[in-house]
């Protein structure tokens, strides 16, 4: 399952590791379920979670944050105009909406050309060239987990499913 998680669901299972936001982070490091994040995303939450009112050890924020980039799904995300409470949380509901980049994953283009002169100067005849190139598809998040429910309205979703922690685990039987 693909998942878009707020920065609080973050915050709250590293404050509390026995709550339900742990379980949710538990999963996640468990590959029960993949985050979908932007550049913007992992921005924030650098930025939060280095914050020395939380107090968290930056190595271990740090091994977090490798391992979230790391096994997520990066996502090419429209911005979009939402009338939020706070609308720098518009991210997490364009990256829901989102495509998912691949690079070099079996995704290629095949260009046909002239082959570079021989030695003689010759055309050698045509030729193909793989070239890797980025793929967009879908990112397919199944939700935007989120501990603030009040910061994304139903009628600013676009058709994104905003659930809380504790749904989350019941939908994963968790």
């Amino acid at each position: 399952m693909k998942i878009v998680l707020d920065t609080n669901v973050i915050v709250s299972s590293l404050l509390s590791t026995e709550g339900v936001p742990a379980t949710v982070l538990r999963c996640v490091l468990a590959g029960r379920v993949s985050i979908c994040f932007d550049e913007r995303i992992l921005s924030e939450y650098r930025r939060v979670l280095v914050r020395s009112k939380f107090g968290f050890d930056a190595t271990q924020v740090a091994i977090l944050l490798e391992f979230l980039e790391a096994n997520g799904e990066p996502v090419l995300a429209t911005p979009l105009n939402l009338p939020l409470p706070d609308p720098s949380d518009a991210m997490f509901i364009e990256v829901a909406m989102g495509v998912r980049q691949i690079f070099g994953k079996g995704a290629r283009i095949t260009s046909t050309g002239p082959s570079p002169k021989r030695s003689d100067g010759h055309l050698s005849g045509h030729h193909q060239k793989s070239v890797a190139h980025p793929v967009a598809i879908a990112s397919d998040a199944e939700c935007l987990v989120t501990g603030n429910m009040k910061h994304f309205p139903a009628e600013c979703l676009q058709g994104v499913r905003a659930v809380t922690p504790r749904v989350l685990c019941e939908m994963l039987a968790v």
